[in-house]
């Protein structure tokens, strides 16, 4: 079953469009941060309304030990069901370039919910599969 919510939007970027509006951060948002093994950690301003870090490599499977993992996809998914309220107006994804990892996750958050969403060429598949599969576990969809 697929939430709705009429006002949402789903946003991926990269980090450094990230940090230009992180600390001041738009009404009603939630983000998603999004980092390789290699990268600083984003320190997310204490003014969204909450947020959700993850670490992974682009382009990996799930099993590999880099890869954007089963549980993270399940993490991000009930992040997603907690935290997206009828209120929110933005989700706001972020990884380095925002052409990779960031799209793959909004592509299908964007999905659950009816919410509009860019589509992006290029997009991590590995990510975007394990994002839908996660879901479709979440339904009892296996």
């Amino acid at each position: 079953m697929k939430q709705e919510n009429e006002i949402l939007e789903v946003i991926y970027m990269s980090r450094k469009d990230f940090e230009r509006i992180n600390e001041n951060p738009p009404n009603n948002s939630i983000c998603i941060s999004i980092r390789s093994r290699y990268d600083i950690p984003v320190m997310l301003s204490d003014k969204w309304d909450t947020g959700l870090k993850l670490c992974f490599d682009a382009n990996l499977k799930a099993t590999d030990l880099h890869g954007f993992s089963d549980e993270m996809a399940d993490n991000t998914i009930k992040f997603a069901l907690d935290n997206i309220k009828p209120t929110t107006e933005k989700l706001i994804i972020h990884c380095g370039e925002g052409k990779v990892r960031s799209p793959a996750i909004a592509m299908e958050i964007a999905n659950m919910y009816y919410a509009q969403c860019n589509i992006c060429k290029g997009y991590d598949e590995n990510t975007f599969w394990t994002m839908r599969r996660a879901h479709r576990r979440l339904l009892g969809m296996n």
